[in-house]
């Protein structure tokens, strides 16, 4: 069922932070590299679509958003485009339970979220309902289905990654614009001794470092 008698006009995301940005434009050029098709936009874990934008509110949208996500899986995304992502839930887990299967951080605020634009009257898209919604963050679209393997394969070698969720700083914004100017400062990667598990090598240190303004992490 989906609600094809209703028209969607707003998608409402959680949009990643801009060292998170960073990182998925490198993985993105990764898969580039491997002929693999990747989707251009702004990275970011879709909570809902709506059928209007008007009566919501920093408050309908909440504060309980985690400020950082921990995507632990490279998944291909059932009922899409061929879609390859990383997500914050095991790859094998059905529809049914992957929001339960998600870190609570992200399910709780997910589930109140739509329990308020019920509450205001707002339709949301049942694709992403809790108990059906896979959060995710798209990094291959269309990508053809002889080379799914391959691209999940691919993006496994990032993962478990922690991702900055910059949520908190919209909202505030939004809530207190025009009398209070709301601004976050968010760390870039940061090489510990950890940093080769998520990035490989040195060639693949040197490349992470060249997508930072400062030249390294």
């Amino acid at each position: 069922d989906w609600q094809s008698d209703v028209v969607f006009t707003h998608v409402m995301s959680l949009v990643l932070d801009e060292a998170a940005q960073r990182t998925v434009c490198h993985i993105r050029e990764q898969m580039r590299a491997h002929g693999l098709p990747v989707i251009d936009q702004p990275a970011h874990i879709t909570l809902t679509c709506v059928d209007r934008i008007e009566g919501i509110t920093a408050e309908v949208a909440g504060d309980e958003w985690p400020r950082d996500v921990i995507l632990n899986a490279a998944c291909q995304l059932p009922n899409s485009q061929n879609v390859v992502s990383l997500c914050p839930h095991p790859p094998d887990a059905p529809p049914s339970i992957a929001a339960n299967r998600a870190d609570e951080s992200l399910a709780r605020p997910h589930r109140l979220l739509h329990e308020r634009l019920a509450g205001i009257g707002v339709t949301t898209f049942n694709y992403y309902a809790p108990g059906r919604w896979h959060p995710h963050v798209t990094l291959g679209y269309g990508v053809p289905a002889e080379r799914l393997d391959e691209a999940a394969l691919l993006l496994q070698e990032w993962v478990p990654m922690r991702v900055g969720v910059d949520s908190l700083t919209r909202s505030l914004a939004v809530e207190w614009a025009p009398h209070v100017r709301v601004n976050s400062v968010v760390v870039g990667p940061v090489k510990t001794e950890l940093a080769e598990m998520h990035y490989g090598d040195s060639d693949g240190i040197a490349a992470v470092d060249a997508t930072v303004p400062m030249g390294r992490m």
